[in-house]
């Protein structure tokens, strides 16, 4: 098993920052990421391409769901008939191979897998079986673990009412160290929740979500604060209420012990017409509730994603957003995750190319958009169903997504990073003498500081003529025999390492200032808020891949005020 170094993240806080020492992506798997006030200069973005998770190539490979459990990360996914689990260190090298998890209760089709993380460390699998294990048509079944990914039993039923079916379940942590269970049940379709311990021993019976019973109330999501309030939503399909047209969602709030605190309120506000779908539902830091949802009328062109946040008494705290600035085609099934410093990332597919493809846009603490919005999977991919999971510990966020490959789906991770200062990432290419040149700074990038930030190099050969490549993009395309890590690079800053007069060694050097550049206005797009990602090319004569060229590894860093 593969041990990460642990070793603080390359991020810096304040008005000016240290030296940032580059290194390799797995050298970084322990990540400590500083928490700064001002959310406009946080950075955020992909530490690696991407890369399948499982090991499986026949049928399909869906609904994949990534979780941290202990030091570790666990994936959840249906493949073909049955629901298998995959643990990945923390840079998701794989520990072990594809594991059944429904060994006994494997009869015809097992799909729709959830897994949560309780606080003491267990985690839960739950999924919907399609052979009637629990006595009737569908059920709701799971298995607990241990953080090391240990089987804490057999697979075990989870809903007790069995009429007819019950479907797609989803997992909340409970302060306490369980879980709540939400999943549709019934005749009509109803929302229903069960509260668990963290080995899956139930706590309560099932506890209905919904009061009004009428046509069907169903896709249940809830998220739990730290007082153990729980807060519920779910799709109306009745439009009971006058609340508007169309689907509409609902909320309800219950107590630690699953006792209603109040009747079920309607949620969104000004996004009442057209139908409304798909809720998701988190906690923020400060203990306030966010509700994304899919809305059919909501950006004005197709499908959009809408998000309102409640305090932790139900009361909205302000009005209906759009969450998505890509507003061509249809963007759906959303989801959204968030780490302890208060942001969150909302994800969800987007339809604007043709291809779907994986979008997010990131959130402050109190709601604020940060940038527009991006793409999460790679460009060039057909992807669907994103699963994000947030590291709170150290502000890494892995998200998870099915991949098209030709004839089945296959699914895929991607590793990305917030923190509160500049990010080494990506591998630079080891140089003629042997040595593996890195990229660090000094200073702080901004719009207004008037001191310098300083993008340096170092252990590149000396007397050689190099440049700073940059752009507003990251990018990990093979290039040259190395790794070009900047998406639609510009170049600047050609000039002369230095270093020893003589035959070839490691001692030459690059630095150049980018405030310099930033506040020259040569670049427009380099503003406030911005989003850069930098690396050093340089000449390499005797370069053993045959390009006579050098690459450091990259430097991602957002411009400040």
């Amino acid at each position: 098993m593969a041990v990460c170094a642990k070793r603080p993240l390359r991020t810096r806080s304040g008005a000016s920052f240290a030296p940032i020492r580059a290194g390799t992506l797995a050298l970084a798997c322990a990540l400590t990421a500083t928490r700064a006030d001002a959310q406009t200069c946080r950075v955020f973005g992909p530490l690696d391409a991407g890369a399948r998770v499982s090991q499986a190539r026949l049928y399909d490979q869906v609904w994949c769901s990534p979780a941290r459990t202990g030091n570790d990360w666990t994936f959840v996914w249906s493949a073909g008939q049955d629901i298998v689990l995959r643990r990945f260190t923390c840079d998701l090298t794989p520990i072990g191979n594809d594991t059944l998890v429904n060994t006994t209760l494997n009869l015809e089709v097992q799909d729709e897998p959830a897994i949560g993380v309780a606080t003491g460390g267990n985690f839960l699998v739950a999924w919907s079986e399609r052979h009637g294990y629990d006595g009737q048509q569908m059920g709701i079944f799971g298995r607990a673990y241990s953080s090391a990914g240990t089987p804490l039993g057999p697979e075990f039923q989870i809903n007790q009412v069995w009429n007819a079916s019950q479907w797609r379940p989803l997992i909340a942590p409970t302060p306490n160290g369980g879980f709540v269970v939400t999943w549709s049940g019934d005749w009509d379709g109803d929302s229903v929740m069960r509260i668990l311990a963290s080995d899956g021993t139930p706590i309560t019976g099932d506890i209905a979500i919904n009061q009004y019973d009428n046509d069907a109330q169903v896709d249940p999501a809830v998220a739990v604060a730290p007082d153990g309030t729980i807060f519920a939503a779910f799709v109306d399909f009745s439009s009971h209420g006058s609340v508007g047209s169309g689907l509409n969602l609902w909320g309800r709030r219950f107590a630690a012990n699953g006792t209603a605190l109040g009747p079920e309120f309607p949620l969104p506000g000004n996004f009442v017409d057209g139908d409304q779908r798909v809720p998701r539902v988190g906690v923020d830091a400060a203990d306030n509730f966010v509700v994304v949802w899919q809305d059919a009328l909501a950006d004005g062109s197709n499908t959009g994603i809408g998000l309102r946040r409640f305090g932790g008494d139900g009361t909205p705290l302000g009005a209906d957003v759009l969450v998505n600035t890509t507003t061509a085609g249809a963007q759906t099934n959303p989801v959204v995750s968030f780490d302890s410093g208060g942001s969150f990332l909302v994800a969800w597919e987007d339809w604007s190319a043709g291809t779907p493809r994986i979008r997010g846009r990131r959130f402050g603490i109190h709601g604020a958009a940060l940038g527009d919005d991006f793409l999460l999977s790679p460009a060039d991919v057909h992807a669907v169903r994103p699963a994000p999971w947030s590291n709170a510990a150290t502000g890494e966020i892995v998200v998870a997504y099915d991949v098209w490959n030709g004839s089945e789906y296959d699914v895929h991770a991607r590793r990305f990073l917030e923190s509160a200062g500049p990010q080494t990432f990506c591998t630079a290419k080891t140089n003629s003498q042997g040595c593996v040149p890195s990229i660090d700074s000094t200073g702080s990038p901004s719009t207004s500081s008037g001191s310098a930030y300083t993008i340096r190099a170092t252990s590149v050969l000396n007397q050689k003529f190099g440049l700073l490549v940059y752009g507003t993009n990251s990018a990990f395309t093979p290039f040259q025999g190395g790794t070009l890590c900047v998406a639609s690079p510009r170049r600047i800053g050609s000039q002369n390492s230095g270093g020893t007069v003589g035959p070839p060694d490691c001692t030459g050097t690059f630095a150049f200032d980018f405030n310099a550049h930033v506040n020259s206005g040569l670049d427009p797009a380099l503003t406030t808020g911005k989003t850069v990602s930098a690396q050093w090319y340089y000449r390499d004569v005797q370069d053993p891949t045959g390009f006579g060229s050098g690459l450091t590894d990259a430097l991602r860093f957002t411009i400040c005020p």
